[in-house]
């Protein structure tokens, strides 16, 4: 019984320092330019007889001839949809791009549990989040018409670990994920057999303490908690899993801003079998950050300045649609 009382009380001190450093009080976010078209307020939506929410941007005009893009934008442990919506400037995005962008808010502020579960009374927080996303599809698709060919998911930290979670177990929905500070654990890898190629895009920082790029254990000393992988782990499962044919060749991309103390690397695994390609951006230097969107104030390490991860997500996404279509 003590053993239980000290795990869970290590696990809720790993998520209350995720909460105080990794995903963010409002403050410490500086806000993106305002984007040319409406922002919904936060929605509701009832799941499982659970009421969800949800905040949506859809930009002004018509809907595309094959439907709405979508892309789900998922906040780390503690963050919220409103956090991550300034964080990343997605809306600017979405008004020039012409995509939907929804912004859901996790169970318990929490997408993926790395042992938090059993600290809310042993809810499963992937599963009923994993729900969630499929009521969100098909809810914005009966309001807007979504192109089922380009339906895509990013996010933080422990928003990154849901997104690979959710390309494990909704393979047939996302035709890509994007991942920022994240890998993945081993409640989603050792269970991860997706039914069809997802294509995969991630950016990780070789300072990020948090998640660490290298992998090791989520505490510790609490195996049973399982652990990371590492940046290269996670990637190079989804090169096998896509059927990418040979190893990553590495670029540096450009250095365009020496104060960041952050150097871009680009390891590309293509072509690939599946026409889905694989991705890692390693920032040598960087930290617990997403790239080119700095919080105020640098308590989790160094953001690298000299690409931006949100529009490079969205370069990916855009050019990788489900196999087999246009």
């Amino acid at each position: 019984m003590r053993r239980r009382t000290v795990v869970l009380m290590a696990v809720l001190a790993l998520a209350s320092a995720s909460v105080a450093a990794c995903d963010f009080d409002p403050d410490s976010i500086a806000a993106p330019p305002a984007p040319t078209a409406t922002a919904a307020p936060e929605l509701m939506l009832t799941v499982n007889g659970a009421q969800r929410s949800y905040e949506l941007f859809v930009p002004d005009g018509d809907a595309p001839d094959d439907g709405w893009p979508l892309v789900i934008v998922v906040h780390g442990l503690g963050g919220s949809a409103s956090q991550m919506r300034a964080l990343t400037g997605f809306d600017e995005v979405a008004a020039g791009e012409r995509f939907i962008a929804a912004y859901p808010n996790g169970l318990a502020r929490a997408w993926i549990d790395a042992g938090i579960g059993s600290a809310i009374g042993g809810t499963d927080i992937a599963a009923q989040n994993l729900a969630f996303m499929d009521a969100l599809i098909d809810s914005l698709d009966a309001e807007y018409g979504l192109d089922e060919r380009r339906l895509y998911m990013t996010g933080l930290s422990n928003g990154g670990m849901f997104a690979f979670h959710s390309a494990c177990h909704m393979a047939d929905r996302f035709a890509a994920v994007g991942l920022v500070a994240s890998a993945s654990i081993s409640q989603s890898f050792d269970s991860c057999e997706p039914a069809e190629s997802v294509g995969y895009i991630a950016f990780h920082g070789t300072s990020d303490t948090v998640v660490p790029y290298d992998g090791g254990q989520i505490v510790p000393g609490f195996e049973d908690l399982g652990a990371y992988q590492s940046a290269a782990e996670a990637a190079g499962f989804w090169a096998n899993v896509n059927g990418c044919l040979t190893a990553p060749e590495r670029e540096q991309l450009p250095d365009t801003n020496s104060g960041d103390i952050s150097i871009p690397y680009l390891d590309s695994w293509e072509p690939c079998e599946s026409g889905q390609p694989v991705q890692l951006i390693t920032l040598d230097g960087s930290g617990h950050t997403w790239p080119g969107h700095p919080p105020r104030g640098q308590r989790l390490g160094a953001t690298n300045l000299d690409i931006d991860a949100t529009a490079m997500i969205w370069e990916f996404f855009a050019a990788h649609p489900k196999p087999g279509t246009p």
